[in-house]
């Protein structure tokens, strides 16, 4: 896809603009796209004033192929907490996320397409596609199961009505036959099982739509969750392999030797800032071990310290081994643990 050029500057908050540059999002594709950032007010514009959180964001606008103007937007909020939603949209909003200019591939079965979760995955692997000369049409799923829509309703024998989900109507867009169709997950597939049965059943339809179905895993590793993460951190070459490597559903997995980054191009790699989340103690992707003798305070001390970050808005699970769950609670309680969001035991 040639992101071609666009003169409207692309209006982006700075830490949204540090993020697609860590991706390595060229600007002219972010303007096709029209992404930009929103405040809260902007945001209910587009999907809404019904949510009851912030939706301060990122605003993706979804086009049908050949069209200019957007018919939905997703927002992609930056103060996302425990279970809250991190992607908002419309009431009904079920629809995948086609890139402009990708209008004369849909068709074209000797283009590849590659399926991924988010909007923020399908622009990072289609500028990848651009500086590595390659031809790929990239989709966004919405998610695991965003290929799935509600198709009707039917009525049981007693008389009750049911939903039937199916296909997604979107992907009739596609001519699948023949095709070659990658999906390429977050790298949470071999831990979460709805995901891992959502790339299963996915990879199934597909198959019956002829296409000849590849997938591509993303290695699980510290700090990254979807393909664009996996390339902010280990650059084009390794995103690069780990799709060219992809396997038949079932087949073989990526080996980590040849996902791996050659000497010279590790080192060349520009290191990323250090996130203190605990001043001379936490670091973001680090390990700390304390020790001490027992009854010095060391459970005491975690518990208020997991406490306290989970204020500061983090996710934090607290795993226990040594104390039985009775005086965990008790200590918990008198740390005024009671309602944290984002804190699990």
């Amino acid at each position: 896809m040639n992101t071609g050029s666009n003169n409207e500057a692309v209006r982006l908050a700075n830490h949204h603009r540090e993020m697609f540059a860590k991706l390595r999002v060229p600007e002219p594709l972010l303007a096709s796209a029209q992404i930009h950032s929103v405040s809260h007010n902007e945001a209910t514009q587009l999907v809404g004033d019904f949510h009851k959180f912030d939706l301060t964001g990122l605003a993706f606008p979804h086009y049908r192929p050949g069209e200019t103007r957007p018919h939905s937007h997703r927002v992609r909020r930056d103060n996302g907490r425990g279970d809250e939603p991190k992607y908002v949209a419309p009431p009904g909003h079920r629809a995948l996320y086609f890139l402009p200019g990708t209008e004369n591939l849909l068709r074209d079965v000797s283009t590849p397409v590659i399926f991924v979760e988010s909007e923020k995955a399908a622009l990072a692997l289609t500028g990848l596609a651009e500086r590595a000369q390659r031809r790929w049409v990239v989709v966004g799923l919405g998610g695991c199961w965003g290929w799935r829509a509600k198709t009707g309703i039917e009525t049981a024998s007693d008389g009750s009505r049911f939903s039937v989900t199916g296909q997604h109507p979107d992907l009739s867009l596609l001519t699948l036959a023949g095709r070659e169709a990658i999906i390429a997950f977050d790298s949470n597939v071999p831990s979460n099982p709805k995901v891992a049965n959502a790339e299963q059943a996915f990879s199934r339809l597909l198959r019956e739509r002829g296409a000849r179905v590849r997938v591509a895993r993303v290695l699980a590793t510290e700090g990254v969750n979807g393909p664009d993460d996996f390339l902010a951190a280990f650059g084009d070459e390794a995103m690069v392999r780990i799709i060219d490597s992809a396997a038949a559903p079932g087949g073989p997995r990526v080996n980590p030797w040849d996902a791996a980054l050659d000497i010279t191009s590790f080192l060349s790699e520009r290191d990323r800032d250090v996130e203190v989340l605990e001043p001379r103690l936490l670091e973001r992707e680090g390990l700390t071990q304390v020790f001490s003798p027992r009854g010095i305070g060391k459970s005491e001390w975690a518990t208020e310290l997991a406490i306290r970050q989970s204020k500061a808005g983090r996710r934090v699970l607290y795993l226990d081994r040594a104390n039985p769950p009775r005086k965990t609670r008790k200590r918990f309680r008198a740390w005024g643990a009671e309602g944290v969001v984002g804190l699990k035991v």
